[in-house]
């Protein structure tokens, strides 16, 4: 028999359907799951009447989620797909382990340790992305903050998961806030444009443009008309993504934690050559825009995003990261339209040090430091002054940060 199932479960499937049939009534039972498991029943055993009045015969109900029928495999790393990984999991093929909160990298401590600024990285695969955990943003942002202030002043979690949108990250909110953060940093977008509004305004198209993207040539060479009006995409973002983002931040807040929101980074089509175009083009369609939404029809949603997300960062008062705005480039940073090779993604975290650098400095002054660390005086770094590498531009990105951070106890 052909199933996805071992043969344990099977043998509980027999089990139950047994005791249907002797007793004739339903039998509910958690078999593809943990026994142990929190949450509801996760299969169902139904008995079908038969003509004389007998039983004919069980239906069985099934939780389909693949991560219940996959529990077994040791290489199976999610909990709930694209939502949790489990806990100290690990793939063979990658260098990727989860710790004892399941995100992704090294066991966290919880009580936080006296004197760390721990900040945690919110966002999906492209924040979860690397080769090593090293070479993640979060780790890049890691290291960068230790030689700038020292091993164990500053602890960064990467808790980026794969297929999370701005509706997941506002589930998982609780989560972000027991690994104790002195400070959130956000950084996503493409899940919402790609897997949530672009069906949806797909579905609401009217008879002319179901007819006119029928043609390939139309759609790759005038997508952009096939959206809706640039003001109902602020609208749509405004309310079905950056409502969610709002809602983090009051909660973030009200629990002390500052959070900085970065502009969302992919290929700059300008740029482009006609290779890059092309490639890039057919990979939108093939893997998240479908057929009917071209590469440049999804740049302009992605400027719209980005510019409706400054906008409500200088609305809240917090700390805008403009990492579109120094990242422009093609195949040298990313491997499809939103993924980064080592390259990019090390500018991803520079991009998010140099606006966070002198508000982590002047927070870090004010701890004790742990008493293996030396005193921070030499890296604090005064609100205004320029610093090398850094613009006095970039520099004032971390003033609403350093407010947000001098209130927090």
């Amino acid at each position: 028999m052909n199933t996805i199932f071992p043969e344990r479960i099977l043998d509980a499937f027999r089990e139950k359907v047994q005791e249907v049939l002797d007793t004739g009534v339903p039998v509910f039972a958690r078999i593809t799951h943990a026994a142990d498991a929190p949450g509801f029943v996760d299969d169902a055993f139904f008995p079908i009447p038969g003509s004389d009045g007998g039983i004919a015969g069980v239906v069985i109900v099934i939780n389909a989620n693949p991560s219940m029928a996959r529990a077994e495999d040791p290489d199976y790393i999610w909990e709930s797909e694209y939502f949790t990984y489990k806990k100290h999991a690990s793939l063979s093929d990658r260098d990727v382990h989860t710790n004892n909160f399941g995100w992704r990298g090294d066991d966290v401590a919880v009580p936080k340790p006296a004197g760390v600024f721990r900040i945690v990285c919110v966002g999906g695969s492209t924040t979860e992305e690397g080769a090593t955990s090293d070479t993640t943003y979060p780790g890049f942002l890691r290291q960068k903050l230790a030689a700038e202030f020292g091993e164990d002043r500053a602890d960064v979690i990467n808790c980026g998961i794969p297929g999370l949108n701005s509706v997941k990250e506002k589930m998982r909110l609780p989560d972000y806030l027991l690994l104790e953060p002195d400070l959130a940093v956000y950084y996503n977008g493409v899940n919402d444009i790609c897997h949530r509004l672009t069906p949806e305004w797909n579905g609401q198209a009217g008879l002319a443009r179901i007819i006119l993207r029928q043609s390939r040539f139309f759609v790759q060479h005038f997508g952009r008309w096939l959206l809706p009006p640039d003001d109902v995409i602020a609208a749509d973002i405004d309310q079905k993504v950056l409502a969610h983002i709002r809602f983090m931040q009051r909660r973030f807040a009200e629990h002390g934690v500052p959070m900085a929101v970065c502009s969302f980074v992919g290929p700059d089509w300008p740029s482009l050559s006609r290779e890059e175009r092309d490639y890039y083009s057919y990979y939108h369609q093939l893997e998240w825009g479908g057929r009917y939404s071209s590469f440049p029809a999804y740049c302009h949603v992605l400027n719209i995003f980005n510019e409706r997300v400054r906008v409500l960062c200088e609305e809240l008062g917090v700390t805008y990261i403009p990492v579109a705005e120094r990242i422009r480039g093609g195949a040298q940073y990313f491997s499809d339209i939103c993924h980064m090779r080592t390259l990019g993604i090390e500018q991803k975290a520079e991009a998010v040090f140099l606006a966070i650098r002198a508000a982590v400095a002047e927070k870090l002054a004010a701890m004790p430091p742990p008493s293996s660390v030396g005193r921070l005086a030499e890296h604090q770094v005064p609100a205004h002054e320029e610093v090398e590498g850094q613009s006095r531009e970039d520099a004032d990105h971390g003033g609403d940060l350093r407010d947000a951070l001098e209130r927090r106890p």
